[in-house]
């Protein structure tokens, strides 16, 4: 699943207070990307050849700006549309009304993020009994996985597990995790994580563009 995006100019005062990521696009392709650092600060990150990115580029950081404005500035100077992930300023109503309903907010949260069916290969080991084994991540999204262990692994809703894997992109990034058991059912395991970093660049394009 690809994310949506927003055009930013057509977003409402409420919504423009929410954005965290900005993505800067030519001809319907990302070139750029813009994201909310803890310090308060926008880091505009694009490829080194100046070309389209998705999953499998080699990102390095452009500028360093005060505010979300003067990443519309450079936009505009570089002739890039500004769009935001749809996710991070509008929920989808519908489906959470259709949630409440149903009293399954679990599925709303992964309704609402970006998930990509994967073929990923990784190993986790289960922190309550140390036991570990090689997985294959089928599905993953910015909150969770789920994964099918090799072996017979010993594990169970509310165990907590570590996690690593590695993405298929130029860089073969690994990514590593905490992960909360949410649902054991023989060999599909899912989980969300936990203690997840609050921007994480190399998974964030992974799961918005496709790899190519």
């Amino acid at each position: 699943m690809l994310m949506q995006l927003k055009y930013i100019y057509h977003l409402n005062e409420d919504q423009k207070q929410k954005i965290r990521r900005i993505i800067g696009v030519y001809h319907k392709k990302p070139y750029s990307y813009a994201q909310l650092n803890n310090d308060g600060y926008w880091e505009v990150l694009e490829s080194k050849q100046r070309a389209p990115i998705n999953g499998a580029t080699s990102l390095k950081k452009i500028h360093k700006l005060s505010d979300w404005n003067n990443v519309l500035e450079y936009y505009n100077n570089v002739g890039l549309l500004p769009y935001c992930p749809l996710s991070d300023i509008s929920p989808d109503k519908q489906y959470e009304k259709q949630s409440v309903q149903n009293n399954n907010k679990d599925i709303l949260h992964r309704r609402r993020q970006p998930r990509k069916n994967v073929n990923l290969t990784g190993k986790v080991i289960n922190k309550r009994n140390l036991k570990e084994t090689e997985v294959l991540i089928n599905d993953l999204s910015f909150d969770g996985t789920n994964f099918s262990p090799v072996d017979d692994f010993d594990c169970y809703v509310d165990d907590t597990v570590y996690l690593e894997f590695w993405l298929k992109n130029k860089n073969k990034s690994k990514i590593e995790r905490n992960l909360k058991i949410k649902h054991v059912t023989h060999k599909n395991i899912g989980g969300e994580f936990v203690n997840k970093p609050q921007v994480d660049t190399e998974l964030g394009f992974y799961l918005m563009f496709e790899v190519k």
